[in-house]
């Protein structure tokens, strides 16, 4: 009976250990459902049609979540076409010149990555700009917690949504972090699966406590640390003057 007592008491620690760092895996799903069709909005231009035409035509993708107790860091699959969409800035508006560049890839976080470190409080979004770098600081959001319950990976979740926006995230206590994919984080376990608005949802599909990547979390470091109303000074207004 001892000899009973003492395994379960090392698988359980073999298990918590491991646990406590490991790679997540979503996928990132533009909900075509969700879309509103072109010949029901009230006026269309070239951009409209070809942003209509990305999403329609755009295909799931992987997103991946390194963590430990106290770090996380974000990031999109490498894209296969490394030729950006060319926009063209004007003084009257914002034009595209490619409709086939991937839309879901944009929207599921890009080239940016997302760095967190609960033993700092912050978190960090590295993102190209104007092709230069910038590191945004940012703030996890403020969750409201919902009574509902489901399985995700045979986990246990919970939902929360935002007090800002409408963000709604399942998380599950047993895995006991406060991470998740890019700002969705600050809840009391781990976020499996995210629905940012109407349209966007990020849902895990596998969970690997081995993966030699979460051993070398770091914090980006290339790039100007500024705020987020630092970046809306810089950023100003992509679509140009209105009337």
């Amino acid at each position: 009976m001892k000899k009973l007592v003492l395994l379960l008491l090392v698988v359980g620690f073999s298990i918590t250990h491991a646990q406590t760092k490991g790679k997540i895996t979503y996928r990132f799903s533009i909900l075509k459902d969700s879309i509103k069709p072109l010949d029901s909005l009230k006026s269309l231009d070239e951009v409209k049609v070809n942003v209509h035409k990305m999403l329609m035509n755009a295909e799931p993708i992987e997103a991946y979540l390194l963590f430990n107790k106290q770090k996380s860091f974000f990031y999109v699959e490498p894209r296969l076409n490394p030729s950006p969409p060319i926009w063209n800035h004007a003084s009257d508006g914002i034009g595209l010149e490619r409709a086939d560049y991937d839309m879901g890839r944009i929207l599921a976080g890009g080239d940016g990555t997302y760095y967190t470190d609960w033993s700092d409080n912050f978190m960090t979004h590295q993102m190209n700009f104007m092709e230069n770098k910038l590191r945004v600081i940012s703030k996890a959001p403020d969750w409201e917690l919902i009574d509902s319950t489901k399985i995700i990976l045979d986990y246990p979740c919970k939902l929360a949504k935002s007090k800002k926006g409408k963000i709604f995230a399942w998380y599950t206590e047993s895995i006991p972090y406060k991470h998740g994919p890019r700002d969705s984080s600050n809840l009391p376990g781990m976020v499996l699966e995210v629905r940012r608005g109407r349209m966007h949802i990020y849902t895990a599909i596998n969970i690997d406590y081995n993966d030699e990547e979460a051993d070398f979390i770091s914090e980006p470091v290339e790039g100007k640390l500024v705020t987020q109303n630092e970046l809306r000074s810089i950023a100003g207004n992509p679509f140009g003057k209105k009337d």
